[in-house]
This record gives structure tokens, C-alpha cells and sequence, in this order.
């Protein structure tokens, strides 16, 4: 499959994703409290650091092995299962433990449900990893669509039923549950169904190098919304959360998908005999920075009608978090895919470094701020997102002679699609509206200003002839 049909079908399974969740956040974010949400976000997230050890990232592992046989596959289950089963245990054993700890019984409920997870990932996990090494992301499509598809479906039917903060997580385990039944339907011929013991040990090997980074990774992200759920109350840790998954949306809708597909585009250049990997990085960070930084240009400006649009008037307190953590995401997206070209370039001990530098640094400044505001939790997080751009910058100077000038043309262009974007915005908010309640009035403004922002950003790709607009015919060729 090309790369760039492979894009379109990522694509198409990250919307699909992104819209079905969507539609589900909107309402239960009307039907659900604040508290109600921030209770199980808590357990989400604890359950998302034990997680990363889950498998030891053994799809990362099939993805990326220069030859793919059966006794490695059958490795990756046996490491999958057997951590799955260990960790279930262990957070059903522990979780009466956190929830002393932050004083909410529902904790350990929801902790111990979801659990269950533990249990039912590894049987369509490596399947999903082999068909994403063999770039079938038709198939992936349908397998990843199926998990929002069922979870929404439960959650919001059990929490008009009344069920709170357990309609979530019932809704998650759900969608475990289609995820790997769906996953197995599509399950390549010879496929092995049992674990095997033999190169259990380069699994491992692999695993327990990038695993340590990713586990720092998950504190780093994970720990403003755990702090602030002891620190001030639940509602504070769900308003962070509403925040951060709008700051999070270009990377659903965007970058997710790239990232699947440039791991295995970037492993693929290193098992070819002559390697693109600076080229092909460089030109999608150029594409990556002229639809990310006007973006949230425009999110930041509306953030307070964005989020009373999407989640309803008891929300809107996370508008200013929001604003914040658009310019932290947005220093981070020259370095986005980083990730995964240290990976397919064998330079995995890097991430790790790269992480312990940064994780205690974003951990000390996020405890200090947040005893003062959720707001302050944002900036703490800004100043993390600087530090990691510095050393991310360094790694690849040293690793991957990748210059900071080599990202001056991509830099450049995008500040100018920033500015004309902001400037759009400005003079949309200029223009009269009365006769309308605050919000209302936001909510005009803000379709006026994304409008604007809209035309002045196709007139400046346009005019500057960006290589987004030659991408973006050659996808329509293609389709």
C-alpha cells in the first residue's frame, strides 16, 4: 500500500474516531457532573501508567523487528498475557489503597473494572501490530472504529440510566471487549493462537528500553490532573481534562494518524537500502507546523465559546487552561514524530534519556503550582514543553543531523499562517453583535472569526504555493 493512501485510511479511522467520541463527550458532559467525571479520569489515568507496562510495547516490538516470524509473535502474546494478567491483579489488589488515599470509595470501583482491560487487550493488540507493519490499514480501520462505536454507545446509555461515574468505565471495557473480537476476525493467515517461551528475551530487551521512557512519558502527561485531584477537588482535575483533550484534538485528528503511519514508513527506510528518513521528517514537519500552529491559534482565541459549544455552561471554567495548553501542545509540534524515528532508527535508549530529564522537572513544577491554581498547573506544563522541545532538538542534532535551521523554512511559514489566522480572528471579533446573551454572542464570534481565519489561511497557502497544497492534491488524485 502507498503512503499516501495509507494516510487517507488513518485518516479515515482517526475521524471516524474522533467524531464518534466527540459526540459522546457532548453528552455526557451535559448529563454527568464535573466531580463525576474527574473521579474517573483520576482512575483512567492511574489505570494508563501501570498500562505502559501492560505489554512492554510489544507492538512497537512487531512493528519494527527487521523479520517477522512466528516465535517472535508468539514472544509478544506471552509477554502481553502474562503482564496483563499480573497487572489486573495487582490494581484490583491495590485499589481500595487509592481510593483512601483521595477519598472518593468510587475509586476503587471504577479501578478495579477497568481492570478488566488488562485481560482482554493482548488478543487483538499483535494482530493489530502485524497489520500495521503490513500498512492494512483498511482493516484497521473497521477494527478501530468498532471501540468508540460500542463505547459510546454503553456509556451514555448507562449514564441517562443514572449510573454516574461507572457508565464511563462500563463503556470502556465494552469497547476492550469489540475491539478484540473485531481484531481477530482480521487475524493474517498462520497467525499463531498460543504463546510461545523461545525470544521471550528479545522482547524484553526491546520493550524494556522504550517502556522506560514511555512510563516517564505517562507520568509527565498524567500527573497535572492526579495532583490537582488531591490537591484542590475532582471538578478541578475534570476541568484540566475537558482542556487538555481540546488542546489533545490535533493530535487525534492529525497526528495519531501520522504517527502510525510514519513509524512504519521510517522503519521501513531504515530496512532500505538508501535512507529518506531526514527528508521524509523534515517535509512532514513542515505540513505538521502549517496545520497546527494556525489551529490553535484560532482554538485559543475561541477557546471559551469552543468549550460552551461542546460541553455546556458548567465547563466554561476550563477556558482559560485551555488557552494555555494550546501554546504548550503548539511547542511541540516541531518535534512530534521525533518519537517515532528514534524508534525506527534503533536509537530507543534516547527516549528514555530524553524523559528522565525532563519527567522529574515536569513533576516538581506541576506540585509547586498546584497549590495555586488550575491555571498555574498549565503554565507548569508550558515550561515542561519548552525544556523537552531544547533536548528533543539536541538528541536529533546528535542522533539524526537534524539542524535547528533545518526547520527554519517550515518555521517560517508557519508563523506566517499563524498570523494572518490571528489577525482573521481579531477583526471578526470586532464586528457587532447585539441582542444576545454573552455566550451567544461568543458563539457568533466565533464562527465569524474560524470563517475568517479560514479564508485568510487558504489565501496565504495559496499565495506562497505551500507544499501542503501539492500534498493535498496528490491525496485527491489518489482517492
Amino acid at each position: 500500500m502507498s503512503i499516501k493512501r495509507a494516510l487517507v485510511l488513518s485518516y479515515c479511522e482517526r475521524y471516524g474516531s474522533i467524531l464518534l467520541g466527540l459526540i459522546a463527550t457532548m453528552v455526557l458532559s451535559r448529563v454527568l457532573t464535573p466531580a463525576e467525571v474527574g473521579v474517573f479520569s483520576i482512575g483512567v489515568l492511574l489505570i494508563g501508567i501501570i498500562g505502559v507496562l501492560r505489554d512492554l510495547d510489544a507492538t512497537s516490538f512487531l512493528i519494527q523487528t527487521p523479520e517477522l516470524t512466528l516465535t517472535r509473535v508468539r514472544a509478544a502474546f506471552s509477554v502481553s498475557m502474562g503482564l496483563g494478567i499480573l497487572f489486573a491483579v495487582l490494581l484490583w489488589l491495590f485499589s481500595p489503597l487509592v481510593a483512601t488515599f483521595y477519598e472518593e470509595p468510587k475509586l476503587k470501583d471504577v479501578i478495579q473494572l477497568l481492570a478488566l482491560n488488562f485481560l482482554l487487550v493482548p488478543f487483538g493488540a499483535n494482530t493489530q501490530a502485524v497489520l500495521t507493519r503490513e500498512m492494512r490499514f483498511g482493516a484497521l480501520l473497521i477494527i478501530r472504529l468498532s471501540q468508540p462505536m460500542v463505547n459510546a454507545t454503553v456509556s451514555i446509555t448507562l449514564a441517562l440510566l443514572g449510573h454516574g461515574t461507572m457508565s464511563l468505565a462500563w463503556g470502556m471495557v465494552a469497547g476492550s471487549i469489540t475491539i478484540s473480537l473485531v481484531s481477530n476476525f482480521f487475524r493474517p493467515k498462520n497467525f499463531p493462537l498460543l504463546p510461545g517461551w523461545r525470544g521471550i528475551g528479545e522482547v524484553l530487551h526491546f520493550g524494556l528500553r522504550k517502556t522506560s521512557a514511555s512510563i516517564l512519558t505517562q507520568i509527565k502527561f498524567s500527573a497535572p490532573e492526579i495532583v490537582l485531584g488531591k490537591t484542590i477537588d475532582f471538578a478541578a482535575s475534570a476541568f484540566f481534562s475537558r482542556a487538555n483533550g481540546l488542546a489533545q484534538l490535533f493530535s487525534q485528528m492529525i497526528m495519531n494518524a501520522i504517527h502510525q503511519v510514519a513509524l512504519a514508513h521510517f522503519s521501513k527506510n531504515q530496512r532500505a537500502e538508501e535512507d529518506h528518513s531526514k527528508r521524509d521528517y523534515l517535509f512532514a514537519t513542515h505540513i505538521i507546523l502549517a496545520l497546527a500552529w494556525p489551529f490553535f491559534v484560532v482554538l485559543g482565541w475561541n477557546a471559551h465559546a469552543v468549550i460552551y459549544v461542546l460541553y455546556g455552561e458548567q465547563w466554561v471554567s476550563a477556558a482559560p487552561v485551555l488557552q494555555i495548553l494550546c501554546l504548550s501542545v503548539s511547542l511541540t509540534m516541531p518535534f512530534a514524530l521525533a518519537g517515532s524515528l528514534f524508534v525506527a532508527s534503533g536509537n530507543v535508549g534516547m527516549l528514555f534519556r530524553s524523559a528522565l530529564m525532563v519527567t522529574p522537572i515536569s513533576l516538581l513544577l506541576v506540585l509547586l503550582a498546584a497549590h495555586h491554581s488550575t491555571e498555574a498547573v498549565a503554565g507548569a506544563v508550558v515550561i515542561t514543553a519548552l525544556v523537552e522541545a531544547v533536548i528533543c532538538m539536541l538528541i536529533l542534532k546528535h542522533r539524526n543531523n537534524i539542524a535547528w535551521s533545518d526547520f527554519q523554512p517550515a518555521i517560517r511559514s508557519a508563523l506566517l499562517l499563524s498570523a494572518v489566522a490571528g489577525l482573521a480572528c481579531g477583526l471578526g471579533a470586532l464586528i457587532p453583535v447585539s441582542g444576545l446573551s454573552p455566550n451567544a454572542t461568543r458563539v457568533v464570534h466565533m464562527f465569524i472569526s474560524s470563517a475568517l481565519a479560514l479564508l485568510g489561511y487558504a489565501y496565504a497557502l495559496w499565495h506562497t504555493q505551500h507544499p501542503l497544497l501539492s500534498l493535498a492534491r496528490n491525496l485527491l488524485r489518489k482517492s
